[in-house]
This record gives C-alpha cells, sequence and structure tokens, in this order.
C-alpha cells in the first residue's frame, strides 16, 4: 500500500497473490477517516465472531435452501396489508420453523403426536391450518374454503398451497387469508396451553376483529407521535408534536441546538460514493454544507456514517 496517498501498489499486491485474491484486495476501499486497520467479522454487523453467524453460514454452505429462494414471494408476505405479528407467523410457517408437534419430535422432544383440536392426524403444517375439521369450519365461515381446496390439489405441501394463494388472492381476501391463520394458530395454543376450547366463528371473528383494528389503526388521518417514527431527519429531536402519518416533514430542532441532515449517493456507471451534508439553525436558516466524494462504492450505512463522521469534524 501507498501510504502517501492512500492507494494500493497494484504491482506488488499482484506479484504476492493470486489472481483471484489479488482483486479482492484491489477492490477493497481505502478511505482517508480509517487510521488503522483491525480484524473483522463480516457475518455480523458489529464486526465481532459470533457462533450464531458462523452457524448461518454453515448452514448456507451445506444445507440446499435452494427451494426458500424467492425473493419476490418473501416481499410479498411483508407487503401484506396486516399486523406484523401475522406477517411474521406466514413467514414462520413458509420457512418451516413454526413448532409444529411433528417437528418438534423430529428435534426429540416428548409430546403427543396429534393434533390438538381434532386428536386424530398428525399435527403438521397443512393438517392444523387446512385439512382439520376445525380449520375447514374456519375456512367455510371466511368463504375461502374453495380457494384452499384448489390450491391443495395443485401442489404438494401446505406451504406450496401458500406461496400460490398469496399470489392469487386480492389484497382483501389476502387480509383475510393471513389473518384467520393467525387465529387458528392462537385457538391451537390456547388448546395446548391453557385447555380453552374455541368455537370457529370465535376463530374467525377475532381475525376480522384484528384486520378493522389495523385498518384504523393505519388510516390516512391517523395521527402518530414523532417519537414512534424512525427518521433520519428527526434522529436526536426529542420532540413529540403530533403529525399525519403520510405527511412527515423537517422538522425544527430545540432551542440551542443545530440539526444536520445526512445523505449519501452511490453511482455505479462511475464507481464512486458522493456524501452531502447540511446544518441547519433553531428557524430552518442554512449554517453549512458540504460535500465529500470517495472514488469507490460502499455500503449505504458505511456512505452514511462517514458522512455524520465529516458532520461532527
Amino acid at each position: 500500500m501507498n501510504l502517501h496517498d492512500k492507494s494500493w501498489n497494484e504491482h506488488t499486491v499482484r506479484q504476492v497473490f493470486s489472481v483471484d485474491l489479488a482483486d479482492k484486495i484491489l477492490h477493497t476501499p481505502l478511505l482517508s477517516p480509517v487510521d488503522t486497520d483491525r480484524i473483522v467479522w463480516k457475518a455480523e454487523r458489529n464486526g465481532r465472531y459470533s457462533v450464531r453467524s458462523a452457524y448461518r453460514l454453515c448452514v448456507s454452505e451445506l444445507v440446499d435452501s435452494s427451494h426458500l429462494r424467492r425473493p419476490s414471494f418473501w416481499m410479498r408476505i411483508w407487503h401484506l396489508k396486516v399486523p406484523q405479528k401475522v406477517k411474521t407467523l406466514i413467514w414462520r410457517i413458509c420457512r418451516g420453523c413454526l413448532p409444529m408437534r411433528v417437528r418438534l419430535l423430529d428435534k426429540g422432544v416428548n409430546c403427543p403426536p396429534n393434533c390438538a383440536s381434532c386428536d386424530s392426524e398428525y399435527e403438521d403444517y397443512t393438517h392444523v391450518f387446512f385439512t382439520c375439521p376445525f380449520a375447514i369450519q374456519v375456512w367455510n365461515t371466511t368463504d375461502l374454503y374453495g380457494s384452499i381446496q384448489h390450491a391443495l390439489s395443485t401442489t404438494a405441501l401446505g406451504i406450496e398451497a401458500i406461496f400460490s394463494l398469496l399470489q392469487n388472492l386480492s389484497v382483501e381476501l389476502s387480509q383475510r387469508f393471513t389473518t384467520a391463520i393467525w387465529s387458528i394458530w392462537k385457538h391451537r395454543n390456547l388448546r395446548v396451553w391453557d385447555d380453552v376450547t374455541e368455537s370457529s366463528a370465535l376463530v374467525v371473528e377475532r381475525a376480522r376483529t384484528m384486520i378493522v383494528d389495523w385498518e384504523l389503526a393505519n388510516a390516512p388521518n391517523a395521527t402518530v407521535s414523532t417519537d414512534q417514527i424512525l427518521s433520519s431527519s428527526n434522529i436526536g429531536d426529542g420532540s413529540s408534536t403530533s403529525v399525519p402519518h403520510h405527511g412527515i416533514r423537517w422538522q425544527h430542532p430545540l432551542p440551542g441546538r443545530y440539526k444536520c441532515n445526512i445523505d449519501a449517493a452511490f453511482s455505479t456507471s462511475l464507481n464512486r460514493t458522493e456524501i452531502g451534508i447540511c446544518i441547519r439553525e433553531l428557524d430552518g436558516s442554512f449554517v453549512l454544507a458540504r460535500t465529500e466524494v470517495h472514488p469507490c462504492l460502499l455500503q449505504t450505512d458505511v456512505g452514511e456514517a462517514l458522512g455524520l463522521h465529516l458532520a461532527l469534524q
């Protein structure tokens, strides 16, 4: 490395290392704010080694997870118009990590294998959510049983049926479908842990109420506190005025303080990262601004962190 201009000595690097390693080294950006090097574990955001991240790396290399590589589908789950806990449950089902009794037995947990609702068949994903007599009552009440039967007839597994249904159902029916799944799982857990028996009508009503409450909370005229909103323009304000959920604007800093807004832009064609900062006073008037260009592509969080470092300097 050439210390005087923070650049790689390409001739030396290519002499010492193989072609692939040399290319990786030469594509590693050398940033002027960085004075000393340190070893980091790239599998964790904080740079520290953890058994968890090492396990994930090993699993990704040793276990075939190609069937889970459906980027558009996973995004469809997270874009559902339902509470976050419903999205998380659907994600867990589709990833196969929900503690069904069949899965628990596979993991060595001593538990009965039968369904908690009907006590007849093995408790797996397809049975609990689709083919259990109790689940069929729920789907008949929600007018979704026909769609579910069609999905099950064209797919091999219950998880694949969920993939298919979310791809073809409307927004409203997707809401009804996913909240009913959450309510069925709630019913199952109440039966297992609290010995509570519910009717299918109650399960459907719980799902319906959940949709109504969620839509009321997310209506355009609903107001939220800025303390509940994570946004780069609000960090550090400490303010708590209410603003429309759909119209968050720049807010003035507290008396005696400045506000600094930071942004980073990235150009693949020019292979560079541009960082801009702007500091303003209480009334919003301009104090100072600055830009900086790095001749390399950085990750978004790295670029914004460099912008913050530049602002503090």
